[in-house]
């Protein structure tokens, strides 16, 4: 929902490869006048996002806004995808990121959410980052020995996310089918 109409261009076709995807994205957005032209938005997947030449086309644009759908898709701090989300802030006025599961794993996933949305939240330093919330088994590699912190985690969290209740959803009621085969 926008106060102006714009133009989309989604490049979710199977058959086009990522040098496809980015020659489309840079004649439309060339098409409407430019990142600061006629209102445009391009809609890309992560698998994409991240990979050349579009990754590198991407992070050569202002964008006026990005917006993460799914942005715990990017939690991992050293995964190409979340490296290139981190990057992509840097040259994007406006962050969004959507995700009903912001750390579907530990709390240690806020950490690539949170680099994307505002890297001032958390910083930028993974190891600080988790040196401050998690103690680490010292025998077992990436085993969270204990949490630390987890208020002010939480107090943080609150700094850059909406929780949103059932109070606000308007889903069907739940159902439950058992299928035999």
């Amino acid at each position: 929902w926008a106060a102006l109409p714009f133009e989309v261009l989604v490049l979710d076709k199977p058959s086009w490869g990522v040098a496809k995807k980015t020659e489309a994205a840079a004649e439309f957005v060339r098409a409407n006048g430019g990142l600061r032209g006629r209102p445009c938005a391009v809609v890309v997947n992560y698998e994409t996002a991240w990979r050349k030449p579009f990754g590198e086309w991407s992070l050569a644009q202002q964008w006026d806004a990005v917006i993460g759908d799914e942005i715990h898709r990017a939690k991992g701090h050293s995964t190409a995808q979340g490296k290139h989300m981190g990057a992509l802030a840097k040259v994007a006025g406006l962050r969004l990121g959507l995700s009903g599961t912001p750390m579907d794993h530990s709390p240690l996933d806020l950490f690539g959410v949170a680099r994307f949305v505002d890297r001032g939240i958390f910083g930028t330093s993974f190891h600080a980052f988790r040196n401050r919330y998690a103690r680490m088994d010292e025998f077992v590699p990436g085993k969270v020995e204990q949490w630390l912190n987890m208020d002010e985690l939480r107090e943080r969290l609150s700094l850059f996310a909406v929780h949103v209740g059932e109070e606000v959803l308007d889903l069907p009621p739940v159902q439950h089918i058992e299928r035999t085969l």
